[in-house]
């Protein structure tokens, strides 16, 4: 997934930030990552953890608790240099807008979020799940989305690499 790597790396230059303060546009970054479980998403987020010196927090957005207000004090609370996850975001809410489950967390406050409405300058979000087709286009549309990744099974030619890599 060099993509992602050499997209992060040139968002965290001191150029693009330079460049999203002079056309005042929220500095921030979001990627879905989409595909078959198992197949390297949270193993991604991982790496880029590691290669980019960044903490990972994980919000859970299906909790009971968490409502536009509560999101927006999680994402307030976030660490600097931190990477933010929103796993299996189709748990949420259906394509037509409508929720999923219990929680107060309404749409429009889930994408005030990843529009960066008072986030933390420079923050990263990452969108995980399964389904892509499942997820309303308003929610992954450009602009609010950055980039986004497929995630299948591995090649055999990928295994092997990995194995040679690993040992």
């Amino acid at each position: 997934k060099s993509r992602v790597v050499g997209d992060l790396a040139e968002f965290l230059s001191s150029d693009t930030r330079k460049f999203y303060t002079q056309h005042g546009v929220p500095y921030r970054r979001s990627y879905l990552f989409y595909g078959v479980p198992g197949a390297g998403k949270s193993s991604l987020i991982a790496g880029l953890a590691g290669k980019f010196q960044r903490n990972v927090c994980y919000l859970q957005l299906c909790d009971k608790e968490m409502s536009d207000d509560a999101l927006k004090t999680a994402i307030h609370r976030v660490p600097s240099r931190s990477i933010v996850v929103l796993e299996d975001i189709d748990a949420m809410f259906q394509k037509n807008r409508q929720k999923k489950n219990d929680t107060p967390l309404t749409f429009s406050g889930l994408l005030n979020a990843l529009d960066g409405i008072g986030s933390n300058s420079g923050q990263i979000f990452v969108l995980t799940t399964n389904e892509r087709e499942n997820l309303d286009e308003a929610l992954i549309r450009h602009g609010r989305v950055d980039v986004q990744v497929e995630f299948r099974y591995c090649v055999a030619e990928q295994a092997s690499l990995m194995f040679e890599n690993f040992y």
